[in-house]
C-alpha cells in the first residue's frame, strides 16, 4: 500500500496542530483582569496555571519575574512594586501564549468582607446622589467576588470583575467600602481599591477555613457534624424522593366530587388534604404586563402541580424537587409571566397543589415587585384524600453557608493576593451565640493572617449598630450587647481596630443607610495606624473604674480633646428610607449623660445619672446606695450621648462580669 506524499507546508501545519493540542495556555485567576490594582509593596504575588514545566514570564511596572509551572500546572512569581508609581501599566504574562492585562494601577488594596451591611451597595445609601453626580475617579476601584454559598473543597478561582468608579458604576460599590477607600485616597493619596467578598445573612464560621475550625474544641465538632450531614444529604434526599413516590402511589382513590368553593385568607392554615385549587383576583398597574414578570410561590409540604394567570399556564424558571418539598425549604418556586399575559387592572391567579396532610400553613405568592398577594382567596378541593399512612419526612437540609463554605468559595481563591489589610462588617448572624463569638471571631482573623502569610496585617471591623425598638427597662439581657462586647474584646489581637456604629442604626431597618460615617471611621483607623497620620480614630474607651461612696468613677482612654455630652435629640431614627422618626423618651431625663445604668452586688439594674468630671464620668443612682457595677449603652437600641471632642462616640461597655445570656449557646 502506498501513501500520498504530503507537501512541506501541509506537513508543517499538521505538526503545529498536533503541538497545539498538547499545549496548555497560560491562564490567570479572575482577579488578575483589566483595571486591577496591585498593592504597592515589596512582595506582590502573581499566579496562575500553565502546562506542566512550562516557562512563564511576568512583567509589570518595569519589574519582571520568571518561573516554571509545577507538575500540576500551577505557577507563582513575586514582584517588587515598592518603588512603582501609580500607573497605569500593562501586566504581561507569557508562556506558550501571552496574556495582557490593561489599565493596571499600583496603590493600596483592602479586602472588604462580611455580611449584608458590607454588601450594602452605594446606590441604597445616604449620599449616593452626590457620589453619582461626581466625575469619574479611576483611582478608586473594586473587585466584586461573585456570591457563592455552596460548600465545596477550597476553590482556586472565583467569578468577579473590577469596577472603576464612575457615575455609571459607583452605585455598585460597597457603600462602607467606597467611603473607606475614598477617604484614604483623599487623605493619603494614590490609588485605593477594594476586594469585596460579602454575603448577607452569614455567620463567622462560614468565613473560616475547615482546618482552623477543626482546631477549636467547640466549633470543630459542630462543623464536622455539618460536613457529615452535607456528605450524606444527596443519598438521604434520593431515598426521600423514592419514599414519596411510593407513598403517593399507595394513596386510596380520591372522591369524585369536588367541594364547594370557600373563602379564606392567606397567609393561613389549610385544614384540608388532597388536590386543591387556590384562586385570587388581583390588580396590575397600567403597562405592568408589557414586560416579563416573575411569580414566586412559597414552598410548603406538598406537590405544586400548576400555576395559571388569566388562562395562561406558567413555566418554572428555577430548579425544583419533583416530589414533596422539604418543610422549611426557603427557596420559592419561581415562574415567568410572559409579556402580554397580565392585563391592566384585574387578573386571576390559580395555583394547584396536592397537599398530602391537613394543617399546612400557606404563605401568599408574590408577583415581583408588587406586594405579596395577601388577603382574600378562594379554595376548592378538587380531589379529597383520605390518608392512613404518615407521609415521609424530608431529611434536614444542610445550609450552604455554614462551616467553611464561604471561605472555600469566596476567600480561598483570593489567597495570597497582596493586601494593605482587611475591613469587616459582620456579627448580626452570630448574635444568638455572642459568647462563642469571643473565640470564633479571633479564630477567623488569625486564620486569615496565617494563610495570607503577610504577618499580622491590619484588620479593622465595625461594631454592630443599634437596632430594634427602644426599651425603657434597665439591664434587660441582650444578645446584641453581648455580641458588641465580644467584638470589642477582639481588640486584644495585635493590629486590629474597631469602628463604633452604636449611634448610626435605625429601629426598624437592619441595614442603616448612613454608611459614609461608618466608612470614614474605619478610614480614620487606617490613616492613624497604617499611614502614620496624627488623627483621632476612636471614641472614649472604658479603661477602668473606682467606687467612691455611692458613685462609680469610670475612666477612659481616647478622650481626644476631652469628653463631651452631646445634646440628646427629641426624636430617634426609625427608618430613614421611609423618612420615619419617633419621639425619644429619655430614661434619665435630668442627667447630663444618657445611657448609663448602675447595679449593686445583687445584679438589679437601675437607670443612672451621670456627669463628666475631667476625663472621667461619675455615675450614680439614688436607688443603689452601694453600687458595684455600671454599664453604658447595654441594649439592642440604646440612647447615649457620650463622645470625645474629636466627634467619636463612646462604644458600649460594662464594668461587671455577671453571667451572660448567651454563654451556653453553641454552634
Amino acid at each position: 500500500m502506498s501513501f500520498p506524499l504530503l507537501r512541506p507546508a501541509v506537513l508543517l501545519s499538521c505538526l503545529c496542530l498536533s503541538l497545539s493540542a498538547l499545549r496548555a495556555d497560560v491562564k490567570l485567576p479572575a482577579i488578575f483582569s483589566d483595571h486591577l490594582v496591585l498593592q504597592k509593596a515589596g512582595q506582590v504575588p502573581v499566579w496562575g496555571r500553565a502546562a506542566p514545566n512550562e516557562a512563564v514570564s511576568v512583567s509589570v511596572a518595569g519589574q519582571r519575574a520568571q518561573t516554571a509551572a509545577a507538575g500540576d500546572g500551577k505557577w507563582s512569581v513575586t514582584l517588587d512594586l515598592s518603588a512603582a508609581g501609580p500607573g497605569p501599566y500593562t501586566l504581561t504574562v507569557s508562556g506558550n501564549n501571552t496574556v495582557t492585562i490593561s489599565d493596571v494601577l499600583v496603590g493600596q488594596v483592602w479586602l472588604a468582607a462580611g455580611q449584608s451591611n458590607m454588601e450594602f451597595t452605594l446606590n441604597r445609601a445616604i449620599g449616593y446622589d452626590t457620589e453619582q453626580a461626581a466625575p469619574a475617579n479611576p483611582q478608586l476601584r473594586q473587585f466584586t467576588v461573585g456570591r457563592n454559598g455552596r460548600f465545596m473543597p477550597p476553590a482556586d478561582d472565583c467569578a468577579g470583575k473590577w469596577l472603576v468608579a464612575s457615575p455609571a458604576t459607583v452605585g455598585d460599590f460597597s457603600a462602607v467600602g467606597y467611603f473607606f477607600i475614598k477617604t484614604l485616597h483623599q487623605r493619603a493619596g494614590g490609588p485605593a481599591a477594594l476586594i469585596l467578598s460579602a454575603f448577607g445573612g452569614t455567620p463567622v464560621e462560614a468565613w473560616t477555613s475547615a482546618a482552623a475550625l477543626q482546631t477549636d474544641a467547640e466549633l470543630g465538632p459542630a462543623a464536622a457534624r455539618y460536613w457529615q450531614q452535607y456528605a450524606d444529604y444527596p443519598a438521604d434526599r434520593a431515598r426521600f424522593e423514592q419514599d414519596c413516590a411510593a407513598w403517593f402511589a399507595a394513596l386510596p382513590p380520591a372522591a369524585a366530587a369536588p367541594s364547594a368553593p370557600v373563602k379564606l385568607k392567606l397567609p393561613g392554615r389549610l385544614s384540608v388534604s388532597g388536590e386543591i385549587v387556590l384562586e385570587k383576583k388581583f390588580d396590575a398597574p397600567a403597562g405592568f404586563g408589557a414586560e416579563p414578570r416573575v411569580l414566586d410561590v412559597p414552598p410548603v409540604f406538598g406537590e405544586l402541580r400548576g400555576v395559571n394567570v388569566s388562562g395562561v399556564e406558567l413555566s418554572r424558571i428555577n430548579p425544583n424537587y419533583t416530589g414533596v418539598k422539604p418543610i422549611g425549604k426557603r427557596e420559592p418556586v419561581r415562574f415567568v409571566i410572559p409579556p402580554g399575559t397580565l392585563a391592566d387592572g384585574t387578573n386571576t391567579l390559580t395555583v394547584t397543589w396536592l397537599l398530602p396532610l391537613p394543617g399546612v400553613v400557606m404563605p401568599p405568592p408574590r408577583v415581583a415587585p408588587l406586594p405579596g398577594l395577601t388577603g382574600d382567596w378562594t379554595l376548592t378541593v378538587t380531589r379529597p384524600l383520605t390518608v392512613t399512612a404518615p407521609a415521609p419526612q424530608p431529611p434536614a437540609e444542610p445550609e450552604g453557608v455554614q462551616a467553611a463554605a464561604l471561605f472555600n468559595a469566596m476567600i480561598h481563591p483570593l489567597i495570597p493576593y497582596r493586601l494593605a489589610g482587611a475591613i469587616w462588617y459582620q456579627g448580626e448572624s452570630n448574635a444568638g451565640r455572642a459568647w462563642q463569638y469571643r473565640r470564633a471571631f479571633p479564630l477567623l482573623i488569625n486564620d486569615w493572617r496565617a494563610r495570607w502569610g503577610q504577618g499580622d496585617f491590619p484588620f479593622y471591623f465595625v461594631q454592630l449598630a443599634n437596632f430594634t425598638e427602644k426599651r425603657d427597662v434597665a439591664g434587660q439581657p441582650d444578645e446584641w450587647a453581648e455580641l458588641r462586647e465580644a467584638q470589642a474584646l477582639t481588640l486584644r489581637l495585635p493590629n486590629t481596630g474597631m469602628a463604633a456604629a452604636i449611634d448610626l442604626g435605625e429601629a426598624r431597618d437592619l441595614h442603616p443607610r448612613d454608611k459614609q460615617t461608618v466608612g470614614e471611621r474605619l478610614a480614620a483607623i487606617a490613616l492613624a495606624n497604617v499611614h502614620g497620620q496624627t488623627v483621632s480614630f476612636s471614641g472614649p474607651v472604658f479603661a477602668g473604674m473606682d467606687i467612691e461612696g455611692n458613685q462609680i468613677r469610670v475612666k477612659f482612654s481616647h478622650p481626644d480633646g476631652g469628653l463631651v455630652a452631646r445634646p440628646v435629640p427629641p426624636t430617634h431614627l426609625v427608618n430613614s428610607a421611609r423618612g420615619e422618626t419617633a419621639p425619644l423618651t429619655r430614661n434619665s431625663p435630668d442627667s447630663e449623660l444618657e445611657g448609663f445604668i448602675v447595679s449593686g452586688s445583687d445584679g438589679r439594674w437601675f437607670w443612672a445619672a451621670a456627669k463628666i468630671d475631667g476625663d472621667t464620668v461619675l455615675v450614680w443612682s439614688d436607688r443603689v446606695p452601694a453600687p458595684a457595677a455600671a454599664r453604658y449603652l447595654w441594649g439592642y437600641n440604646p440612647t447615649g450621648n457620650l463622645y470625645n471632642a474629636a466627634g467619636f462616640p463612646a462604644p458600649p461597655f460594662r464594668t461587671d462580669d455577671f453571667p451572660a445570656l448567651t454563654v451556653d449557646k453553641k454552634f
